[in-house]
This record gives structure tokens, C-alpha cells and sequence, in this order.
């Protein structure tokens, strides 16, 4: 039987091999790049039976474990597996005598428990295996090049993958402190279970090159031994996010340990010099679960995992492409200088302007194209009107009659007549060169606006009064008096006025800027003469050089 099993096992390896390497000559063929959209991960957590096929009859036992799951492409994913098992084996028929390992039971100094020789004491093979693994497995779906249909319901899938492990086996070989009295003959497991307690106390010596361990609760677990492993399982989508898998792997560990798994080799009867045999048969560790497996991701920018979709979707949408593409044909309805296959306006107004589309133009985006518009472009955010003109209001500007008639309506508003106001008047104010009284040309137009109030005020008396820049008190005095004294002579010989329409004053401490002989300060001012006002007396001097001109006069220099 196990020759068959094992035969098996090497069938399915082989036939999983097989299909892995079809895969890598098929994918060298496809197109040079392959653009596989984003997926999800799967994480999943099983549970289930555990069995040992070996040298002693299984008993039931379990195990339990977690995954992570990731596609490589569609039909090639990889599974990252922890497992931890825990196995039985009782065996029905008395093996004293005729095999076992070397295992040492400390109460009782180092006898044997399987007495060999010629006793031949009755022993029936049993023990415990605590097993601890990690596996890479490569996957390889079956179901998923569908047709039809671009998502499958169900994956089947083969796989094959290789991890170490560590595993401790215990032996139930003393019932409380001594032997138990086993029966000779072929017994029930049931009845074999009744005779012995529960206890697994003896630890059966294993092949340990690294002698490493581990420790398990009261086990101690040799580490490490590398193994292989081939495996089949069935999963289904209850949602796009969940599915349930029925999973059953066989794994085979490689070394020395890898007919200790039910820590017992059988031995055929030796003699006449001769040893007996140990089997060459490596025990078998089978492992059969349900999955409980989650898709990790956001659905709106990842799909499933690949291995639940089909490959033949990219040449499903491809060929659907191709086939919705219309035929070229270069007629053009219209005559817009755009193809009937691209033109969203087939029938446009002879003449008018088309964008690239075919549609006829709107420069402005108001609602009439440029062929009907009589403004192509009116400025946006007013109302049209039928010609396609904006509305837009007449700007509030001042025109030249606006401002008419603000100075007309400003100068009614004054109250009294302009002779009556004018100590509210303005006059010009006439400058002179450093240390000199003649009137320069460039001051005439100034006087010329001072003999015009004068002339239409005729009653009016006005001011003249002379400053300097005070460098010399007594001459400053003077040449201030003599400034405004040409002043009145200019005006008097000029426009002919009378003395008596003059008043003259002097000064030389108002100053406009305090830098004294800024030209600023040389200057005569005019204003409006009050009751109070009279002339006053230049003293008799008499200022050398304020008579005549040096240098250009219309210059002032």
C-alpha cells in the first residue's frame, strides 16, 4: 500500500513540474510585456486532520496553521505556509523483539524498552509527534482559462513547495513507572487505548547533526530538517473578498529523520550473522484542511487575486475593441474639412467654421456660432441680444459738457462778487537773482496776472511787499525795499496805475526755506491791502547794483 501511495505522490509532483514548465514556455511566447492590473493578497487560516503514514498504524490527529497568498500571473501564485501538527500512532500488532529506535527510559537505568534478543517481549508500537513547518509553495491554477466568463466561481489548483522543520516524537512506553504488560497477539487499537494511560513520557532519540532544539511546552523538538511537499486543493468565492478552501498536501522530510516521524523504523529478523534491515521507506506526513481565505485590498482600484481571473480577458477586450472600430471611410457630408467617421455636427452650415470635432465654431461661448454672431467675441458675463451683441452699459465716464457745467453750477454757488472776495484770491508770487531788484522777463506774465485783478477790482488797494534772504540785516532790509519798489514802478510804467493804488512793505526775517539764500527767499508777494495797512519808509538807502543787469536778462544772470 504504501508503495502505491508513494507512487502516487511522485505522479502528482511530476505531473505539477510538468505544468509549470508548459507555463514558462507558453509565457516566453506572449506579448513582449505583460501589463497585469493591481491585485489583492490573500491571507488565509486553516485548520484540519493530520495523519503520519508509517511504520505504525495512524491514530487521528490535527493541525492548524496561516498563509500568505500572492499571483505571480494568472494561472502562478505563491503561498507562504506556517503549520503546527499534532499526530498519533498506535499499532495493532506485537512488535517486540523484531524492530525499534534506540530509546532509553531514565527510571530504569538505561534498559531497553523494546528488550531485544531473545526475550522477545511483547511491545506494541505507539507515540506522538509534535511538528512545527514552514513551506514556500508554488501554486499552479487549473480553472482559470475560462472563455466565458472573466471571473471564475471556483479554483481548483496543484502545487508542489519545499520549507524545514522541527519535530519532537514521544513514546507512551511505562505505565507509571514500569513496562506495561502488552498482549502478544494482534490486538484492537480501542483495546489497546484502554490499557494505556495518557501520559507520553519517553522521548525517542532522534538524528540531530546540529543537536538544536526547541521546547514546546514539555517537548523538546529537534530543528531543523528541510522537507518537500505536493499538494492539491478546491476553494470557493462566497464574495469578492472570501472564499473557502478544502486543502490536502503530503509532505516527505528529507535526512536521517525522515523515517522518525512515528519514531519507530521496522527491521526485518536478522541471523546467522547477519543484521536485520531497516526499511528504506520514508514516512509520509499528511495534512488535510479547510481554508478560510480573505482578499486584502480596495476593490475600487484592485482586482482579485489573479488566479480568479481569466487570462483570456485581455484577448476578449482586445478582440472586442478591434471589432467595435468602423471601418475607415474618408466621406466627408458637409464639407467641413472633417470626415463623417470623426464630425459630431454631420450637417453644418455651408461656409461656417468647425473646430476639430466638425462643430461649428462659438468663439465666445455665447450661444451664436461666429457665422450668425455680429460680435465674435463679446465680452462674457452680459446679456445678447438677437444679433449676438453684448449688452454691456455705457460707461460712467465725465464728458467734456459734464465738466462745463460743474464750473458753471460752482461758480454760481459763490455767494459774492469777486472784487468783494478778493482777500481769498491768490496772487503770483515774483522771484529775483541773488542780491538783485531788477524784474527779470520770465516774472512778467505773473505781473501782467496782478495788473488784471487790479484792473477789474479798480477800487481795491493793493500790498507789495519786498523779502530777501537776510544775509546782512541792514542791506537785506534795503534790497528788500528796493524789490518792491521796482515792482510798483514796473506795474505803474506798465499798466499805468497810480502811485496811490501801492503799498509797500518790506522784510527780511520771513523766510520760506531755512537755508537763507535759497532763491525761495528772494522774492515780492502781493495781497490785498486792509485799513490797518500803510506804507512803509525805505530809509533813504540806496543798494548799489539792483539798476543793472549782469550778464543775460531774460537768463537772469
Amino acid at each position: 500500500m504504501y508503495k502505491k501511495f508513494n507512487l502516487f505522490l511522485v505522479l502528482v509532483l511530476g505531473l505539477a513540474a510538468n505544468l509549470a514548465a508548459q507555463e514558462a514556455t507558453l509565457s516566453t511566447k506572449t506579448a513582449p510585456t505583460a501589463n497585469y492590473p493591481k491585485q489583492m493578497w490573500e491571507i488565509g487560516v486553516h485548520g484540519g486532520h493530520a495523519i503520519v503514514l508509517g511504520d505504525v498504524s495512524p491514530r487521528p490527529g490535527f493541525g492548524f496553521g496561516f498563509h500568505v497568498r500572492r499571483a505571480l500571473d494568472y494561472p502562478l501564485s505563491l503561498r507562504l505556509d506556517a503549520v503546527f501538527n499534532r499526530t498519533y500512532g498506535l499499532e495493532q500488532r506485537n512488535t517486540g523483539g523484531a524492530a525499534g529506535p534506540s530509546a532509553t527510559i531514565s527510571p530504569i537505568n538505561s534498559v531497553s524498552m523494546y528488550n531485544f534478543g531473545a526475550t522477545g517481549a511483547a511491545y506494541h508500537a505507539n507515540y506522538r509527534n509534535t511538528y512545527l513547518a514552514t513551506s514556500l509553495q508554488l501554486l499552479y491554477s487549473l480553472n482559470n482559462w475560462n472563455y466565458k466568463k472573466s471571473l471564475s466561481k471556483y479554483n481548483v489548483y496543484v502545487y508542489m513547495g519545499a520549507g524545514f522543520n522541527a519535530f519532537n516524537v514521544k513514546t507512551n512506553a511505562l505505565n507509571g513507572s514500569a513496562l506495561y504488560n502488552w498482549p502478544t497477539a494482534t490486538t484492537a487499537q480501542k483495546d489497546l487505548k484502554a490499557l494505556m494511560d495518557k501520559t507520553y513520557e519517553t522521548s525517542v532519540d532522534l538524528y540531530s547533526p546540529h543537536d538544536t532544539k526547541v521546547s514546546v511546552g514539555s517537548d523538546d523538538i529537534r530543528t531543523f530538517q528541510f522537507h518537500g511537499q505536493g499538494g492539491v486543493g478546491f476553494s470557493f468565492k462566497v464574495t469578492p473578498k472570501f472564499n473557502i478552501g478544502i486543502d490536502h498536501n503530503v509532505t516527505l522530510v528529507f535526512g536521517n529523520n525522515g523515517d522518525m516521524l512515528d519514531g519507530y523504523r521496522l527491521k526485518s529478523p536478522g541471523g546467522q550473522g547477519v543484521a536485520a534491515p531497516e526499511t528504506q521507506y520514508r514516512d509520509l506526513l499528511h495534512y488535510t484542511s479547510v481554508r478560510f481565505n480573505f482578499n486584502i485590498g480596495k476593490s475600487s482600484n484592485r482586482t482579485e487575486p489573479l488566479y480568479w481571473v481569466s487570462p483570456m480577458d485581455i484577448l476578449n477586450d482586445d478582440v472586442a475593441e478591434l471589432k467595435a472600430r468602423p471601418k475607415f471611410d474618408p466621406t466627408d457630408s458637409d464639407a467641413d474639412g472633417v470626415i463623417d467617421m470623426f464630425d459630431q455636427e454631420k450637417e453644418s452650415p455651408a461656409g461656417a467654421a468647425v473646430d476639430t470635432r466638425g462643430i461649428t465654431l462659438d468663439s465666445d461661448k455665447d450661444g451664436f456660432p461666429d457665422y450668425k454672431d455680429k460680435e465674435i467675441y463679446s465680452p462674457p458675463g452680459y446679456k445678447i441680444d438677437n444679433a449676438g451683441i453684448a449688452q454691456v452699459p455705457k460707461p460712467n465716464y465725465v464728458s467734456e459738457p459734464d465738466v462745463i457745467k460743474i464750473v458753471d453750477t460752482k461758480i454760481a454757488s459763490i455767494k459774492c462778487d469777486p472784487c468783494s472776495c478778493l482777500d481769498e484770491w491768490f496772487f503770483p508770487i515774483v522771484h529775483f537773482d541773488y542780491d538783485k531788484s531788477f524784474i527779470k522777463k520770465a516774472e512778467f506774465d505773473k505781473l501782467q496776472n496782478v495788473a488784471t485783478v487790479m484792473q477789474t477790482c479798480d477800487n481795491r488797494k493793493i500790498v507789495v511787499t519786498g523779502y530777501t534772504d537776510g544775509a546782512n540785516s541792514a542791506r537785506g532790509n534795503a534790497i528788500a525795499c528796493k524789490r518792491a519798489s521796482e515792482t510798483i514802478d514796473y506795474m505803474m510804467k506798465k499798466y499805468g496805475f497810480s502811485r496811490d493804488r501801492f503799498i509797500l512793505n518790506y522784510s527780511e526775517a520771513q523766510l520760506v526755506n531755512t537755508k537763507a539764500k535759497e532763491y525761495v527767499n528772494r522774492r515780492v508777494e502781493f495781497r490785498t491791502a486792509k485799513p490797518t495797512d500803510v506804507d512803509m519808509d525805505c530809509g533813504g538807502i540806496n543798494v548799489k547794483g539792483t539798476k543793472n543787469y549782469s550778464g543775460n536778462k531774460d537768463a537772469g544772470y
